[in-house]
């Protein structure tokens, strides 16, 4: 919240990745960049570590495209309902090592 208040970082946006991610990322992956990282986002809502890093970066790309007031708020809803279910938690992953493994293999 102090990144929020800051002025950094945004509630809602995409997640912040690490430099591993970016090295692997091409052009229009890259486009996520164009608004601030985020606590919450559509790719966290939308199924979190139960999807591929290439799902979370459709997801990602889906929402700088497409940004709205609108759509972080029904994105900060989702995220309270998806924070009490629980879902993506824990998807058997051994989080961004596979998805540096994924995008690396294609």
């Amino acid at each position: 919240l102090f990144n929020v208040i800051a002025g950094q970082m945004s509630l809602v946006g995409p997640r912040p990745w690490v430099v591993e991610y970016w090295t692997n990322m091409n052009l229009e992956e890259r486009e996520r960049a164009k608004v601030l990282t985020g606590i919450t986002g559509l790719a966290q809502v939308k199924g979190r570590n139960g999807i591929t890093i290439f799902q979370k970066i459709e997801y990602d790309l889906k929402y700088v495209r497409n940004y709205s007031l609108w759509q972080d708020i029904k994105i900060l809803f989702m995220t309270v309902a998806t924070v009490f279910a629980g879902d993506g938690v824990d998807a058997g992953k051994e989080g961004v090592r596979d998805d540096i493994q994924e995008l690396k293999a294609r």
